[in-house]
């Protein structure tokens, strides 16, 4: 139920995408280059050694999705940049756009390419946070709150760019054997990619991802892949970590559970 026109704007921005999470929010947002409290589980703070890309990535949107006031106060400012018409929520193409121009304002030039490489985690982001509360009907339209990303939710979204990022930036490691994205990679992890890459997922900020024993990597590859098609897709990927993410009750964990509930504030 919702927008038909929003619903287009999906598959415009990425190809498929078909997670389902959720978050909640309670304000709005803004920014600037400093790294976020590292106790703050909205900060998603990755640890480790993931790529520069990645890095660079989380230096422009990681400092947006704090509770602090001064992070507030940047929020605030970048809403209004992404809300022009002041009607309190933004659709995917919307934020798409702001995604772009937040990218260039804090690295330049160099945030187009960092733009088109996480461009899969975007509408990620965007189904999660757009998912939180009920859904209720947007007066006489065919759309409904489900069909964008609310004022509301907007520090969450911004968070959850930040923590899908960091699943791709993994994915891409062990895609195509290589270090990151290149040739190679074909968008599905095989079973010797993984094993041949998974010593490299120790730099990464998840939990379910540190310290797999090579006798447990065919275990853990059988989990990931739940169509059982002999290959891990992204949205498999993503949907592993949530869920062991969930389980172990960690802060990314946590942050990511926001609105399985409830999703009410």
């Amino acid at each position: 139920m919702g927008c038909g026109s929003s619903k287009g704007q999906e598959n415009q921005v990425t190809a498929k995408a078909e997670i389902k999470t959720d978050a909640k929010e309670d304000n709005i947002v803004k920014v600037e280059k400093k790294d976020a409290p590292a106790k703050d589980p909205s900060a998603v703070v990755a640890g480790g050694e993931p790529s520069p890309e990645y890095v660079k990535f989380k230096e422009a949107f990681g400092p947006l999705s704090t509770k602090d006031d001064a992070s507030k106060s940047q929020r605030k400012e970048e809403w209004g940049k992404v809300d022009a018409s002041g009607n309190g929520q933004c659709s995917l193409a919307e934020l798409d756009a702001w995604i772009q121009q937040r990218l260039l304002a804090v690295h330049g030039a160099s945030g187009e390419e960092l733009w088109k490489r996480f461009k899969a985690c975007y509408i990620r982001a965007f189904s999660d946070a757009r998912d939180i509360g009920k859904d209720v009907q947007l007066g006489t339209s065919n759309c409904s709150t489900d069909d964008f990303v609310q004022k509301r939710t907007w520090r969450v979204f911004i968070a959850y760019l930040v923590i899908y990022a960091e699943m791709y930036d993994a994915f891409s490691l062990i895609d195509g054997g290589g270090a990151g994205i290149s040739a190679d990679d074909d968008r599905k992890i095989s079973l010797d990619e993984l094993k041949a890459g998974v010593s490299k997922l120790n730099g990464f900020s998840f939990s379910c991802l540190q310290g797999i024993d090579e006798n447990k990597v065919e275990a853990v590859f059988k989990d990931m892949d739940a169509d059982g098609k002999g290959s891990i897709l992204l949205p498999e990927w993503c949907r592993y970590i949530e869920q062991s993410e969930q389980k172990a009750a960690t802060e990314v964990g946590k942050l990511l559970s926001l609105g399985d509930d409830d999703g009410d504030e």
